[in-house]
């Protein structure tokens, strides 16, 4: 058991009571007791204490990230719109317009707006629309899929997300207004392990390919 030096006693003149803060702070960084982000240490004769700054952490004043379960309504390309959920009744009862719902940001790789038309990794990625469920169209040279999302996000769907994680979504509403588009600070975090999978749908018949 890693144990810090002793301090001196009350008797001890300031030039002890200096070597020993010395000491302390020597075991402090020896055990890895170092200052971070959101945290630093205060060292004293009594012993070294952690104290956390919440607001340096992103924890405090809406700064934080917080998880929230969220009901499913509208389906977009780049975003679902949800209501919140409320463990009496299974939704927020107070909103009723589309306008009261909350725009969620899905998770990066499930987005379109990042990859339609780019060519990755000699795959390229096409979009289709109408696009309720994300659905795409994946080629490699002479091989082609149908891709879609699985589980899909269907409107009743219980999702967890988090309100302005650090970094933002990167995700903007460019449709309710286009001259001066939103960022969305809510984020699915996708606790379903949703993800692109093959499907089988003729792409012929289906895509027009």
């Amino acid at each position: 058991m890693l144990r810090p030096p002793r301090p001196p006693s009350l008797s001890a003149r300031d030039s002890a009571l200096m070597s020993y803060l010395c000491e302390l702070q020597a075991f402090a960084v020896q055990n890895q007791l170092v200052q971070g982000v959101g945290y630093r240490l205060k060292v004293t004769p009594h012993g070294t204490t952690q104290l956390f700054d919440l607001a340096a952490s992103g924890m405090r004043n809406g700064t934080g990230s917080t998880a929230a379960q969220m009901i499913v309504k509208v389906i977009k390309s780049d975003w679902i719109e949800c209501l919140r959920y409320n463990e009496d009744t299974g939704e927020d009862p107070s909103p009723s317009t589309a306008t009261d719902y909350i725009k969620i940001a899905l998770p990066y790789r499930l987005r379109k707006t990042p990859f339609d038309g780019m060519t990755i990794d000699g795959f390229t990625y096409t979009y289709l629309d109408p696009n309720p469920y994300h659905r795409r169209h994946v080629t490699f040279g002479v091989y082609h899929e149908i891709q879609v999302i699985v589980p899909k996000y269907r409107p009743g769907d219980l999702i967890y997300t988090t309100n302005h994680p650090l970094g933002g979504t990167t995700v903007l509403d460019r449709i309710t207004d286009p001259l001066l588009p939103q960022g969305l600070t809510w984020l699915d975090l996708n606790v379903d392990g949703r993800a692109w999978a093959q499907t089988f749908e003729r792409i012929a018949q289906d895509a027009g390919f």
